[in-house]
């Protein structure tokens, strides 16, 4: 299972410091733009090799040095894009129990990582994500070419995520039967397994109830018994609210 608590910053390091040299990069310059010399020495070492460039949106570089101010973008408008697609996300933005109704950074961090990472993978792949509430990385998915992905969360969420598959078919790149929405409860096995095989299983900010965890853990077990190669891959934002070692475990 892959956690975006840093992989996504790790790959927008990547791309602000490709092609610059590196005696530039003085420890002041460093320390000011939150990083660590370890870490993009590290990255731009890897880069040598590398001859294919990279297109940086203005997105990436704001992520790379402060993944916070992505939530400056518009996102009901399209702003945010992956693969050259305008992913529309509308949300109430109530923070209420249980937090289905807002887009947070870490979906958005994580859809990056998605995008570095795993858009090769996730072409042509069945996606599911797990607590969707307003879509971000499933719709993501599709943009980077899944050929079926399927948004789950309880009843209330169910109307947003609809609005959100249907706001971005009318921006004309998502193709209708590529992304459906299903209302999903943790506690029936049945249900869970009843989805079948998925080659990614997606989530975001699921880890903020400790209740929760066995619920979630056990789906996963479902999941991946279906398909042991399934790619797992969650992003939170640590606040701690629960223990590290009980997300390992």
């Amino acid at each position: 299972m892959y956690r975006c608590k840093d992989v996504a910053r790790f790959h927008h390091t990547r791309s602000v410091v490709k092609g610059a040299e590196m005696e530039r990069l003085d420890d002041k310059l460093i320390l000011s733009l939150g990083l660590d010399r370890d870490s993009v020495e590290y990255v731009f070492n890897s880069l040598r090799p590398t001859k294919k460039e990279v297109k940086l949106t203005q997105l990436d570089v704001l992520m790379a040095l402060k993944p916070d101010s992505a939530m400056d973008y518009d996102l009901e408008n399209g702003q945010l894009r992956f693969d050259g697609k305008p992913v529309f996300l509308r949300e109430t933005g109530e923070m209420e129990y249980p937090y289905g109704d807002t887009t947070f950074v870490a979906a958005l961090v994580t859809a990056k990582c998605m995008e570095y990472s795993f858009k090769k993978t996730i072409k042509n792949a069945r996606v599911i994500e797990l607590g969707a509430g307003t879509g971000t990385l499933g719709l993501v998915s599709a943009a980077l070419g899944a050929k079926e992905v399927i948004l789950t969360d309880l009843d209330v969420s169910i109307e947003q995520l609809k609005n959100n598959v249907e706001l971005n078919m009318k921006s004309g790149w998502l193709k209708s039967g590529i992304v459906k929405v299903r209302e999903l409860y943790w506690f029936s096995a049945e249900d869970v397994a009843n989805l079948g095989h998925f080659d990614f299983i997606l989530g975001s900010e699921l880890w903020f109830d400790e209740d929760l965890l066995a619920p979630l853990n056990q789906v996963l077990k479902t999941l991946t018994k279906i398909n042991p190669n399934a790619v797992i891959l969650m992003g939170y934002q640590d606040r701690l609210l629960v223990d590290d070692t009980d997300i390992s475990d």
